[in-house]
């Protein structure tokens, strides 16, 4: 039971992260908190760097909206955009672009007026070459993001709605009808039932686990072992098999998965760690109730 627990965990998170990814593609690589404004974007940047915001800027070039700058002033924006064949991490050490499949070229030459750059090519746009997003091109650089005119930018991430809250005019990007029947209700809807579904299994997990063990633990009481040296031995073992049940698990999605797996990991660390305490805390209770162990 613990290893489909941990299956269905880690299940739940790649379905979340398929919807988001199928969520940007569709809408020009804004995620739903996608603000559209219009202002100084050299001291929006310079503003949400010093309050320590977790911000994507991006902007239009050469009046192409296929052709934007972009730059982020928190995760990396190769962690954030569904990205494909992906060859390096651009960086504000390291700009680059990132190009839908179809631009064949390696490199994207930049001329913008009296900014001209040559941008050597990260990644490919979209989670396959059949992508929504297959004419865009995007270019990482601060650079481009240093003049103080005023001008419409999209501002999104975790906190783009502090950023719009400052600026007057600020709007959301409008997703269409498609993202707000897909994954603003049918998406909540499933991982709620999922996560609901996860829960009970932890806790019913540490309840079984409690019932299986009395006879055992009758022994051990016999063979004189203290009454929280046995609920020791249980934790020890419920912990056990979790470990074990997590690690199956994480390989298994490296080798089905691949690379992309490993963005997964801090969200399934976490919630395999909250289903770990949840089947402990079941455990506990149930051995308690049961009047086997007295702390």
């Amino acid at each position: 039971m613990t290893l489909c627990l941990t299956l269905l965990s880690l299940a739940a998170l790649s379905f979340q992260a398929a919807q988001a990814a199928v969520l940007r593609e569709s809408n020009a690589l804004y995620s739903g908190r996608a603000m559209v404004m219009t202002g100084d974007v050299a001291a929006t940047l310079t503003d949400a760097r010093a309050s320590g915001l977790d911000v994507q800027i991006y902007i239009e070039l050469a009046d192409d909206p296929h052709l934007r700058g972009v730059v982020s002033t928190g995760e990396p924006i190769s962690d954030l955009l569904p990205i494909h064949d992906l060859r390096w991490t651009v960086s504000d050490e390291r700009p680059g672009a990132m190009i839908g499949a179809a631009h064949a070229e390696s490199a994207v030459m930049l001329d913008a007026g009296a900014f001209a750059e040559r941008y050597e090519v990260a990644g490919r746009l979209g989670t396959s070459d059949r992508s929504l997003v297959a004419d865009d091109i995007l270019i990482y650089d601060p650079a481009l993001f240093e003049a103080h005119d005023p001008r419409s930018f999209v501002v999104d991430g975790r906190d783009a709605e502090l950023v719009g809250a400052t600026i007057e005019g600020a709007r959301y990007v409008d997703a269409g009808l498609s993202r707000r029947t897909n994954v603003d209700y049918v998406t909540p809807i499933v991982l709620g039932l999922a996560a609901a579904l996860l829960i009970l299994g932890a806790a019913l997990t540490g309840y079984l686990s409690a019932q299986w063990s009395q006879g055992r633990d009758q022994v051990l009481r016999l063979w004189g072992q203290s009454h929280p040296g046995r609920l020791t031995r249980r934790v020890a073992s419920v912990s056990l098999v979790w470990c074990a049940a997590v690690m199956v698990t994480a390989v298994a999605a490296i080798a089905v998965v691949g690379a992309p797996s490993w963005r997964l990991l801090g969200p399934f660390s976490a919630a395999v760690g909250t289903l770990y305490l949840v089947a402990l805390v079941s455990l506990i209770v149930t051995v308690l109730r049961v009047g086997r162990v007295r702390v």
